[in-house]
Parts: C-alpha cells; sequence; structure tokens
C-alpha cells in the first residue's frame, strides 16, 4: 500500500526523493526532518498536524504450517512464541483497543515493526500480532490463519502526522491524500 502510494505520486511528481522507515518508533518529526508519518493511537508527544485516516483491523496470527507443527493454542499461556513490538507504550495501546481489556502476555519475539513481525510468521517462528491488512493475501489462501481471535482482536485508528510547520510542502499534502487512499484501499480489501 505504501509503494502503490509513492509509484502513483512519483509518476505525477518525477523526480520526488522518497526515504521510507518502517519502524515502531516514535521519531521527532522535527529534528528527524520527516515530512510524513504513520502513526497508531492519538497520543503524540509533539505539536504536529494529525490527521485520522483508518481504524486498524489488528489480531494474533500465525502460518498454518506452525499451527501443524505446535497445535491451535487453547489459551494465549500456550502460545510457545509469541511475536509482538518491543515498545511498551504501543503494547498498553493495543491492549486497551482488546475487546475484553485482555492483556498481552511478554513477548519472546519483540520486534521493531509489524512488517518484521510478520517475516517471523511467514517463516512459521511463532504466533505474531499484525495488522489485518498486512496479512490479508496469506489470510485468503488460508496459509496464516487468527489465533484466539475472540480474545485477541480489535481495531485501532491509524493516523497521518506532519510536522506543525508553517512552510508545509504542498507536495506532501499532495502525497498524504494520496497516501490516505492508499490506506483507505487496502483495509477495504482493494
Amino acid at each position: 500500500m505504501i509503494a502503490g502510494a509513492v509509484s502513483e505520486f512519483r509518476e505525477a511528481h518525477p523526480g520526488v526523493r522518497f526515504e521510507v522507515l518502517l519502524t515502531n518508533d516514535v521519531l521527532d518529526l522535527i529534528s528527524e526532518n520527516i515530512d510524513v508519518a504513520l502513526r497508531i493511537g492519538a497520543s503524540n508527544p509533539q505539536e504536529a498536524l494529525v490527521r485520522g485516516v483508518l481504524d486498524m483491523e489488528f489480531g494474533l496470527y500465525a502460518s498454518a504450517e506452525y499451527l501443524r507443527r505446535n497445535g491451535e493454542p487453547a489459551s494465549i499461556h500456550a502460545v510457545s512464541t509469541l511475536i509482538g513490538p518491543d515498545r511498551p507504550e504501543l503494547r498498553r495501546l493495543l491492549c486497551r483497543a482488546l475487546k475484553n481489556g485482555i492483556e498481552f502476555p511478554q513477548f519472546q519475539v519483540a520486534v521493531d515493526s509489524f512488517a518484521l513481525a510478520r517475516e517471523f510468521v511467514l517463516l512459521h517462528q511463532g504466533v505474531g500480532l499484525l495488522p489485518q491488512s498486512l496479512c490479508r493475501a496469506e489470510l485468503a489462501s488460508q496459509a496464516v490463519v487468527p489465533v484466539l481471535p475472540n480474545l485477541f482482536s480489535g481495531s485501532i485508528r491509524l493516523h497521518l502526522t506532519f510536522p506543525s510547520r508553517a512552510d508545509l510542502n504542498p507536495k506532501v499534502n499532495a502525497f498524504a491524500q494520496i497516501l490516505a487512499r492508499h490506506l483507505e484501499a487496502a483495509a477495504a480489501g482493494q
């Protein structure tokens, strides 16, 4: 979805340079010279312009092969390898979004991006906490399946965040609109 937005924008604006960072870290937009960020949740440690884009569904997912080898867990404590974000504040935010208010136990594999958690799941290394949209194709093919969906699933708001600079570039705003459209399409399964 991000690559699609970058490709579409570059067709309309050739020569524009992109640097894409995938991290769960909350970076300082101004000192890191970041024009736009996707952030989960509403809290923001900086003065910034924040626009809600969509509600992102998330849950626990494992490869079908991992479940064949290890069995379907009856509870979260029966999961031998739980994969999730290493940032405690992100973990707390995701726990608050769960339907039942249940807490995640300690992650045996802590990662700094959902993309990396997805890779571990696809390599049959454990049960990962992931946005549903990140594994939509694998869910459709049943290569990846939900684990304990009645207890560990929910949704959380995804925001586009911009530094509150007076000189906000019109191209950045145009890219943000394209990115929002791609994110909405991905969430809708298009």
